[in-house]
């Protein structure tokens, strides 16, 4: 059976990162693929390294101490860290480029997982699978976040890591724009991996669903005081508790019931048994969708930042027509429009094995 090595975000503390890595392995193997996660933490010579190469803000470092110190973030990272063990296909740890240069041989071809793994903001070439010249390399719903490149030297950096892939597809249209401006090849828009998976299969997976019922699901990623605010309306209004999964100092200064050390079973299982959600985070949008929950999707960047990331909200009011991205209802349509963009997700990754001889 051929082997194929995935890079995606493992180690970022962040529920939707786990989850997709989690269903594209499901989704690889169910086409006959032996999948396993290339265990990518860099160590801090890596980090300042690629920092410099690439010439990303230092501030980034010190962002990902600060996101690390929050109270909760202990408990969590070690629910998600037993998951990794328990649920995904995991190489050896590799810590620098040449731990990767040596852990390719041990596949037949290299998939760029989903995520922002190709933000220019944290622009990294180990998510560009550049530690192989001669394998082949497939990207699937690789997310840049942004509209609009920050500089020509991560656009022709791009560019140039780019050019090895013999199949390259985004998650969002801005992205396939970028690459067609940097490359002059299109690239393919698809569903996150997330998506790639039935609504069936995400509700066995999920546990603790009865912790949600009759309760308003809050899952904010940024701060913001005006989102507190909009829950506790949303909450008198429609007459629910509300329940947060605590990412921020913020979030676990509003006196409401927090669930803290989550499992991602016991995330999917609250998506699937709450009354309401409200979030401002792209996966918490796509399980909400996925389970027909009603739910508002908050913006949390400013549009007029440069490297706001809204683009990921705005593709998810295109790719299901939804007129706003508040008090979204989710009904038979989104259901067979999601339908069909899985079937187009797994038709993509099906010729493009084909096409790299796997």
């Amino acid at each position: 059976m051929p082997r194929a090595g995935v890079m995606s975000f493992l180690h970022n503390g962040n529920y939707g990162s786990i989850l997709q890595a989690y269903a594209l392995e499901r989704v690889i193997e169910s086409l006959h693929v032996e999948v396993e996660h290339i265990d990518y933490v860099p160590n801090q010579k890596e980090k300042l390294k690629n920092l410099i190469t690439c010439g990303n803000s230092p501030s980034l470092i010190f962002e990902g101490m600060r996101k690390r110190s929050v109270p909760g973030a202990q408990a969590r990272a070690e629910a998600l860290d037993a998951f990794r063990k328990r649920k995904l296909h995991l190489s050896e740890r590799c810590h620098n480029h040449e731990d990767l240069v040596k852990i390719a041989d041990n596949y037949d071809v290299l998939i760029a997982g989903s995520d922002q793994i190709w933000s220019p903001s944290w622009l990294n070439p180990a998510y560009f699978l550049d530690f192989s010249e001669t394998k082949a390399k497939i990207a699937y719903a690789c997310s840049l976040g942004v509209k609009t490149m920050p500089g020509k030297r991560k656009a022709e950096l791009m560019a140039s890591l780019l050019s090895q892939f013999q199949s390259i597809s985004v998650r969002e249209d801005e992205g396939a724009e970028l690459i067609h401006q940097m490359t002059g090849r299109p690239a393919e828009v698809l569903p996150d991996p997330v998506l790639l998976l039935t609504p069936e299969e995400w509700l066995e997976f999920g546990e603790q669903a009865e912790r949600g019922n009759g309760k308003l699901l809050c899952y904010m990623i940024g701060s913001n005081p005006q989102y507190w605010d909009r829950v506790r309306r949303t909450a008198e209004l429609l007459e629910l508790e509300p329940l947060v999964i605590p990412m921020t100092e913020e979030s676990r200064a509003q006196k409401m019931e927090c669930i803290d050390g989550l499992s991602p079973e016991g995330f999917v299982g609250l998506f699937s048994g709450s009354s309401y959600v409200i979030t401002d985070s792209f996966h918490g949008a796509m399980f909400s969708t996925i389970f027909s929950k009603q739910h508002t999707v908050l913006r949390r960047y400013d549009d007029s930042d440069k490297e706001s990331k809204n683009s990921r909200i705005d593709q998810i009011q295109r790719l299901l027509g939804y007129v706003s991205m508040d008090a979204c209802r989710p009904d038979n349509w989104t259901a067979q429009l999601i339908a069909d963009l899985r079937k187009k997700g797994l038709e993509y990754l099906e010729v493009a094995f084909s096409l790299a001889g796997v």
